[in-house]
This record gives C-alpha cells, structure tokens and sequence, in this order.
C-alpha cells in the first residue's frame, strides 16, 4: 500500500489533469494536504495504528470539516464550523 503523501500528490496530479476548477467549490491548499499526509505517514511509520491514514476523501459543501467553509453550494449560506 503507499503511503499518504504518495496518494495525495497522485490526487492533486489527477485534479490538475482534469483541469476542471468548476468542480471544486474549496480545495485545500496543496501544500497543507502534503503537509498532513507526511505528518500522517512519519506516525504509521512509528507504528501507530491509524485506519484511514492514506485515505483521500472529497467532502460536499453541506458537510462541516473544521478548516473549510460549509457552503452547501450557497455563498450567503457559508460559514465556518
């Protein structure tokens, strides 16, 4: 299995060759995915047992993820959880 940094830069590679912004109403800054990920993979490479470390997951806008905003598709709707 690769690690998450791998998958995540495999995502980011996708979403650019796809070359769809439209799609993505936020998409967190590259650098900050990468970041985590590392961060994630020095943690399984310690051992800790972490389930989901690698997963890479896209959120709809009505769904509250701390860090982005909660849109539901709607800018007057928008907040931060």
């Amino acid at each position: 299995m690769s690690g998450a940094l791998e998958r995540v830069r495999a995502a980011y590679a996708r979403i650019a060759r796809a070359d769809r912004p439209e799609v993505w109403i936020d998409l967190r800054p590259r650098e900050d995915a990468e970041a985590e990920a590392a961060a994630i993979d020095a943690r399984t490479a310690a051992g800790e047992r972490l389930p989901l470390a690698g997963t890479v997951l896209a959120v709809k806008g009505n769904i509250d993820v701390a860090g982005l905003p909660t849109t539901a598709g709607c800018p007057s709707y928008a907040y931060r959880p």
